[in-house]
C-alpha cells in the first residue's frame, strides 16, 4: 500500500498548483494587455515569460518530490554511498599541521613597525595642531 502525504505535503502542492495557476493568469493577463490602447513591446516579453516561471515551479516541485522519494527508499544506492561520505574521517596528512609556538618577530620587522608608529604620531600632531587641538599648546599655557 501506498504510504499517504502528510498535511504538510498537501499544502506545499496546493501552494505550487496555485502559484502556477496565477503564473498562468498574469501571462494571459499581459496578453489582454498586449492588444489594448496601453499595451506596449515589453508585455509581449510577458506573455511568455509568466508561463515559463510557472513550469518551472512545475519540474522544480516534480523533481523534489522525486529526490524525496529516492531518498527515503533504503535500497537508492546512492543514499548509501552518501551515508558512507558523511561518516567517513578525513584522510591523515590531508590538512596542515598547525604551529604551537608563535614564531619570534623579525627584529627588522620590529623597527621597521615602530618607526612607522613614530611618523603617524607625527603626521597625527601635525593635524591636531593645524586643527588648533593640539593639547600640548594648551597644557603649557600658549
Amino acid at each position: 500500500m501506498a504510504k499517504r502525504p502528510s498535511a504538510r505535503a498537501i499544502a506545499l502542492w496546493v501552494a505550487l498548483m496555485s502559484t502556477t495557476i496565477g503564473c498562468i493568469g498574469i501571462g494571459a493577463w499581459q496578453w489582454a494587455r498586449l492588444g489594448s490602447a496601453s499595451g506596449i513591446d515589453q508585455n509581449a516579453g510577458y506573455v511568455l515569460l509568466w508561463p515559463v516561471f510557472g513550469a518551472f515551479l512545475l519540474v522544480a516541485g516534480l523533481t523534489w518530490r522525486r529526490l524525496q522519494r529516492s531518498a527515503t527508499s533504503k535500497a537508492h544506492p546512492a543514499a548509501a554511498h552518501v551515508e558512507t561520505l558523511a561518516t567517513r574521517e578525513l584522510p591523515p596528512g590531508l590538512l596542515p599541521t598547525r604551529i604551537s609556538t608563535i614564531p619570534e618577530p623579525d627584529p627588522a620587522t620590529v623597527r621597521y613597525n615602530a618607526y612607522l608608529a613614530l611618523l603617524n604620531d607625527r603626521e597625527l600632531q601635525q593635524h591636531l595642531r593645524a586643527a588648533g587641538l593640539d593639547n600640548a599648546r594648551r597644557s603649557h599655557g600658549d
